[in-house]
């Protein structure tokens, strides 16, 4: 079992908020951040319990905006927090290259960390999918979720390439999202307490929570 990395304490989930690139753009023709900064300084300042904000998740806006327009969003995001809580920017690129650029360049925006997929578009094997993530996480000193999504993505991360990438010091945490609760376990057996672990499935959050995970 790997050695433990202790992360920075995690209370809560870092909460998605929505961009929906696609749907602006065909309505406007360019994407519109109007009302975004409202929905981010209540998550800063109201009740909401919340301590941390991943921008540009892998579902949706992500994959629909140009590069441009994801640093766009980002640089006024980090902009409107002004540092109250952390920032994070999902990955999810097609190539291990276009990855790794876009933590370099989000990473001089100011963000706190971020969310990395698989490479999209691709179904990659176990050798693939490591090297993909490997680099990225090279790539940048910022701290790293992984994100597991196969039921969207096709990727599995399985607890055995979370116990390979354990070695890869800022890759801190991940999200597990492939609908079946008993990951947790498997995930707890394999790799013990290196990564914080969170649920990214609404209606496993309660059976994740009695297993243990960390945004509970």
């Amino acid at each position: 079992m790997p050695e433990p990395i202790t992360p920075e304490p995690v209370q809560t989930a870092p909460a998605p908020a929505p961009t929906r690139g696609a749907v602006l753009r065909a309505l406007f023709g360019s994407v519109r951040l109007a009302y975004l900064p409202v929905l981010v300084t209540y998550f800063c300042y109201g009740a909401s319990g919340i301590t941390g904000i991943v921008f540009l998740g892998s579902l949706g806006e992500n994959q629909t905006l140009t590069a441009s327009e994801k640093l766009l969003v980002i640089r006024e995001m980090v902009g409107v927090v002004k540092g109250r809580i952390p920032v994070l920017s999902g990955v999810a690129e097609s190539s291990t290259a276009e990855a790794s650029k876009y933590v370099r360049e989000v990473e001089r925006l100011g963000v706190d960390g971020f969310m990395l997929m698989p490479a999209m578009l691709y179904k990659g094997d176990t050798r693939e999918i490591i090297t993909h993530l490997t680099a990225v996480g090279r790539a940048t000193g910022l701290p790293i979720m992984l994100y597991n999504n196969p039921i969207s993505y096709a990727n599995d991360l399985t607890p055995e390439i979370f116990a390979r990438l354990a070695g890869i010091k800022n890759f801190v945490a991940l999200k597990e999202s492939s609908g079946d609760v008993r990951r947790i376990t498997d995930l707890r057996n394999e790799v013990g307490e290196r990564y914080a672990i969170f649920t990214g499935v609404d209606d496993l959050v309660l059976d994740s929570c009695i297993i243990d995970v960390s945004n509970c």
